[in-house]
């Protein structure tokens, strides 16, 4: 975990990362499969290289969400499928007929297969679809499978506080970090209060300090001169994966 601050940098760089290492998968997994059938290729092998096409195509739709999360273009997923559809029909092609043709929801909430809520509820998650047709050829195999990528960072936060004497508070912010509905580790999170109707970042000052459970949940305690008695956060999260995710609640006065 890098601390406790934001994460700067373009989301870009997880598209690229996501292209290349789905790129490296496949480039593999071609090299042996060469190695492994001088003669025809098995069906044993076209699966294996299958499977391999699937395990990139993840890692590219992982790498778009990071970047449209982290305010990218809303058809940067679109557009880094049609991409790697473009490679995998290239590689593909040196030992066979290889296709792969996509699809994703455009229908509310989704756009171009992206769903971001981030709600003052407690609740917030990124989410990126999409539904595939992968059709594999040659002499001795033929092999048509339909699989959907659903890739997803939720983060659920609850919120305590004591009065300290005059507007002063001291906050407790639990936050639990999910990836596809299994605990996650978080990258970085930053946390804001509200005051006076405007959304103050939490530094120094505050005297933070996180927490680390080591199973996705995360204690991020700070004092502030918050005025009133209704106490407003907001956690701003990155996974290790870079998809960014908040999330804001109202917290609970504690005697």
């Amino acid at each position: 975990m890098s601390g406790m601050g934001r994460v700067t940098g373009s989301g870009q760089v997880f598209v690229l990362s996501g292209l290349i290492i789905a790129l490296i998968i496949l480039s593999t997994e071609l090299y042996v499969y060469e190695l492994s059938s001088p003669g025809d290729p098995s069906p044993s092998s076209a699966i294996d290289l299958v499977l391999m096409v699937q395990l990139g195509t993840r890692h590219v739709v992982i790498g778009s969400l990071a970047n449209v999360s982290r305010g990218g273009p809303g058809q940067t997923l679109v557009e880094n499928l049609e991409r790697w559809g473009d490679l995998v029909r290239e590689y593909g092609y040196q030992l066979g007929m290889c296709a792969q043709t996509f699809s994703v929801p455009e229908a509310p909430p989704y756009a171009s297969g992206i769903w971001l809520s981030w709600g003052s509820s407690g609740t917030g998650f990124s989410v990126a679809l999409a539904n595939f047709t992968l059709r594999w050829s040659d002499r001795e195999t033929d092999l048509e499978l339909n699989y959907t990528v659903s890739v997803n960072t939720t983060l659920l936060i609850e919120g305590t506080y004591r009065k300290t004497g005059g507007d002063g508070k001291d906050v407790n912010v639990t936050a639990h970090l999910f990836n596809e509905e299994k605990s996650a580790l978080l990258e970085a999170i930053s946390v804001y209060y509200r005051a006076l109707d405007e959304w103050v970042a939490t530094g120094p000052s505050n005297n933070p300090t996180l927490t680390d459970y080591g199973n996705g949940t995360y204690l991020y305690s700070f004092s502030a001169d918050i005025p009133g008695t209704t106490v407003e956060v907001s956690a701003h999260v990155y996974d290790q994966r870079g998809v960014y995710v908040q999330a804001n609640t109202t917290c609970t006065e504690l005697p």
